[in-house]
């Protein structure tokens, strides 16, 4: 199944008289199946709309827009991801460091950078 169609049947499972063993078994089947997914093969907006119809129908309030960066400091993630895709180290690193200045830590992982405010 894919992720749109796990983000449709949560909501259908939910909107049938509250079936929640039902929709907890979609959500832990997609996550199993992304996790033994290879990044680059998961589609990102289907899994941003599946971890909204998450959030949105169970009330965690995981998503908050109030801690959504700023237009410039996306753009020099980008950038700085291009940086490392083209093995540009001290492109990157600059960029880096300047994110820092603007209060964000980025981390590289195996799967791919994340960004985070300091703390």
């Amino acid at each position: 199944m894919s992720l749109y169609a796990t983000s449709q049947a949560l909501l259908e499972a939910l909107g049938n008289d509250l079936n929640t063993p039902e929709a907890l078994m979609l959500i832990d089947d997609a996550f199993s199946r992304l996790l033994g997914a290879k990044l680059e093969n998961i589609h990102r907006h289907a899994l941003v709309e599946l971890l909204e119809t998450i959030d949105n129908t169970l009330g965690l309030q995981l998503i908050d827009s109030s801690d959504d960066i700023s237009d410039d400091s996306k753009r020099l993630i980008v950038q700085r991801t291009n940086a490392r895709n083209n093995k540009d180290w001290s492109q990157s690193d600059a960029l880096r460091d300047e994110l820092l200045g603007q209060g964000i830590v980025i981390r590289d992982t195996l799967s791919g950078s994340v960004w985070e405010y300091v703390a």
